[in-house]
């Protein structure tokens, strides 16, 4: 496979494009979105590897380029943000999905193993961060099986809300609350908050949701009020 790797930290890229070096990959790194754009049309890669540290807008641009100039491209986003407010516009431009650098190299190249079999994108270009797994597994639950509880808390997670907050909110204990969550991930079938997010953009939710979700990015991505001091 053709992989250009996009990361500014120099040490993780070079581990990492050795690994898949090894796994007899050919691999362009680069420092920036704007190189991983030009080096994607370059070398016609089948994939672009992506962190979001550079910031979502820049990361934006790229997806956008590269989808206009070379749409078999598929563009994985590499993310050490556990905030699905930040993720929501680059899981809505059609990234074939998200992998969290937290879960380790072989999660990493197991989830871009089952992304680069699945479809290209989803539905609408939502992320197949999900379908491409259930290609492989066969049919899976979805949020409609879930119970009206584990639906609020996967809408928690989704808004970004963390495990103290998801606590208070149902009047339950923090370990309580993390149990919620871990059932939650284990009924769908995912391995992380971020995929449960992705599986919420892929699989048809109620708009209120939604709504909820892009007004929680929009508070996320505007800046705090400056306080004037008299």
């Amino acid at each position: 496979m053709r992989l250009v790797l996009c990361d500014r930290h120099r040490l993780f890229a070079e581990s990492f494009a050795h690994v898949l070096e090894t796994l007899r990959h050919e691999v362009w790194a680069v420092s920036s979105p704007e190189d991983a754009t030009e080096t994607v049309g370059a070398s016609k890669a089948d994939a672009c590897l992506m962190e979001l540290d550079f910031g979502s807008q820049r990361v934006l641009s790229a997806i956008e380029a590269m989808r206009s100039s070379n749409p078999e491209t598929r563009v994985v986003i590499l993310s050490s943000v556990d905030d699905p407010r930040v993720l929501t516009p680059v899981l809505a431009a059609g990234v074939a999905g998200v992998v969290s650098k937290e879960q380790g190299l072989n999660h990493i190249l197991d989830t871009l193993s089952r992304l680069m079999t699945g479809p290209p994108k989803g539905t609408n270009g939502i992320p197949a961060a999900v379908a491409a797994r259930s290609t492989l597994r066969g049919p899976r639950r979805g949020i409609s099986d879930l119970t009206p509880r584990e639906q609020e808390v996967l809408r928690h997670l989704a808004l970004g809300h963390g495990t103290g907050f998801l606590a208070r909110s149902l009047g339950v204990s923090y370990s309580t609350a993390r149990t919620h969550i871990q059932n939650v991930l284990a009924k769908l079938e995912v391995h992380s908050r971020l995929e449960a997010v992705a599986l919420v953009h892929q699989q048809n939710m109620p708009a209120s949701f939604r709504q909820e979700q892009d007004h929680a990015a929009e508070q996320a991505a505007s800046p705090a009020p400056r306080r004037m001091v008299l």
